[in-house]
């Protein structure tokens, strides 16, 4: 597992890598709730945890974690109360960046429907480094 959000380094759009990090951060997630309210990825999240009885987010099928992911808007909410962004934890999550990456994966490797990719095309660069 590789905690990047450069575009540029060779396993960002690898889909282990991206799959592997995504349990990361969701158990970190899982065991923090700070942003339940915030937004419909974190609802859909503990919903599917809770629902489920999984006891680690690393259980989560492929189909489940893309459902985490979909109904983020990268509003930014999320990094405003997050314990574990990297200027305030060695856990370094930034939410947004993964969900940038997480969307690129599904893109380069052809998983995206034509919806989803145009969805996010405009908020990929709107929030891709340079």
């Amino acid at each position: 597992m590789t905690i990047t959000y450069d575009p540029q380094h060779p396993l960002y759009t690898d889909e282990f890598d991206v799959r592997n990090e995504a349990s990361r951060v969701f158990d970190s997630c899982l065991d923090c709730r700070l942003c339940v309210g915030l937004c419909g990825s974190f609802f859909a999240l503990f919903e599917t945890r809770d629902r489920l009885a999984l006891p680690d987010a690393g259980l989560l099928t492929p189909q489940q974690q893309d459902a985490v992911i979909n109904p983020c808007v990268l509003c930014g909410l999320c990094v405003a109360v997050c314990p574990y962004t990297p200027d305030k934890s060695e856990k370094a999550i930034d939410f947004q960046g993964f969900v940038i990456r997480h969307r690129e994966m599904r893109v380069a490797n052809g998983q995206a429907s034509l919806r989803e990719r145009l969805r996010a095309w405009p908020l990929i660069r709107r929030f891709q480094k340079k």
